[in-house]
């Protein structure tokens, strides 16, 4: 594989999804897989991969020292963690310099007025937050519908910044999807 895209940290790697996530990445040796957790965690991970272990509150020194040298950030941290935390994590991912994020917030496109109808309490926040900071490469817009966790994982992950897509790889295995959207 050529592409400039191989370290990869996994917020919520524990989780459902997240566990998933890590193991995909895990089995391919083109990556280097990372996690970033919570100090107050009980979590055991394999013990083979860094685990970056940062304070519940998310200060951004700890954010940044854990970020540097990542190309791609996946949050899978939950909705009630993705309003403060998904902030906290985005901005210092700009700051650190990291290509690509997926955000945890993947579950249906905010944009879309019938999909707001239908799941009002999915917002606009990190979407815009991401898009806000467009000028950087840290940014990366993703779109799916709603998903289960247990649907196939495929999606397409977008630079907001250069708009190339990539559709193909273990990139493209991120977050679940079941759609015959096209964007």
């Amino acid at each position: 594989m050529s592409s400039s895209l191989k370290n990869v940290i996994i917020v919520g790697a524990a989780g459902k999804l997240g566990a998933s996530i890590l193991a995909t990445f895990n089995a391919d040796p083109n990556f280097n897989v990372s996690i970033l957790s919570r100090k107050s965690s009980k979590s055991v991970f394999p013990a083979h991969l860094v685990v970056h272990r940062v304070s519940d509150e998310y200060p951004e020194d700890e954010l940044l020292e854990a970020l540097k040298g990542q190309d791609v950030v996946i949050s899978t941290i939950s909705k009630a963690a993705a309003d403060v935390q998904q902030k906290a994590i985005i901005d210092s991912a700009i700051k650190a310099g990291v290509k690509r994020f997926i955000p945890s917030e993947f579950g249906s496109d905010t944009r879309n007025e019938k999909a707001m109808k239908i799941f009002p309490f999915f917002k606009l926040g990190t979407s815009d937050r991401m898009m806000k900071n467009e000028q950087t490469d840290a940014q990366t817009k993703q779109k799916s519908q709603y998903h289960s966790e247990v649907r196939t994982v495929k999606t397409a992950i977008i630079s907001t910044r250069d708009r190339e897509t990539s559709d193909t790889g273990p990139l493209a295995k991120v977050c679940c999807i079941c759609s015959d959207q096209k964007y």
